[in-house]
């Protein structure tokens, strides 16, 4: 339990997300993003289901998108 929140167990970034905007309001603009890396995380797991270059492409500029603003909130 951290800044008295507690965060279940679970892929579902969006839902991560909701529980950290009390903390961090302006990162609500991260709602389509992470729903769209959540929904292809699911996908790829099926046969016959991948991810396409762009879908890679955005998963990673999501990710770094993520990655910066924790770090920012952090001071590291």
């Amino acid at each position: 339990m951290e800044a008295d929140a507690a965060f279940p167990k679970t892929h579902d970034l969006t839902a991560i997300l909701n529980l950290i905007l009390p903390l961090e309001p302006n990162w609500a603009s991260l709602h389509a993003d992470l729903d769209a890396l959540t929904s292809l995380g699911i996908e790829v797991r099926y046969p016959g289901m991948k991810a396409d270059l762009e879908d890679a492409k955005q998963a990673i500029r999501t990710a770094r998108t993520v990655s910066h603003l924790v770090q920012l909130a952090l001071g590291i």
